[in-house]
């Protein structure tokens, strides 16, 4: 039917477009840049990357809990005790610092808030 030499061939192709497809694909679901202002309840389950002014900062049981503020507008950002290990920064966050959040828009006690997945200093 297909030669030995055709097949290793025929893989080689399907496996390089796989790996192209795979590269569009994470980066079209990469987190949405957006400011806080912006999100809302369209927002919910997305993953948006944000930055603001820490408005608010403290820790409790390992995790990090603060308020990020930007142009008149708040949103609380949670960064839970096993994502907060993996960025020490997290720990060392001020009030007034500028930072960069990416995370999950998530809502608890009917108020909009980020699940912290990364969080840099600008």
């Amino acid at each position: 039917m297909f030669s030995d030499r055709t097949l290793v061939r025929l893989c080689w192709v399907v496996g390089g477009v796989g790996i192209v497809g795979l590269f569009v694909v994470t980066q079209l679901i990469g987190p949405v840049n957006t400011s806080i202002k912006n999100i809302n309840e369209a927002s919910l389950g997305k993953t948006v990357s944000a930055y603001g002014k820490v408005d608010s900062f403290f820790t409790k049981d390992g995790h990090v809990f603060l308020t990020l503020t930007d142009e008149g507008a708040k949103i609380k950002v949670v960064v839970f005790e096993n994502q907060a290990k993996k960025m020490p920064f997290a720990y060392n966050i001020r009030n007034g610092d500028i930072i960069k959040v990416v995370g999950k828009v998530d809502k608890y006690k009917g108020e909009l808030e980020i699940i912290g997945e990364r969080v840099e200093q600008i």
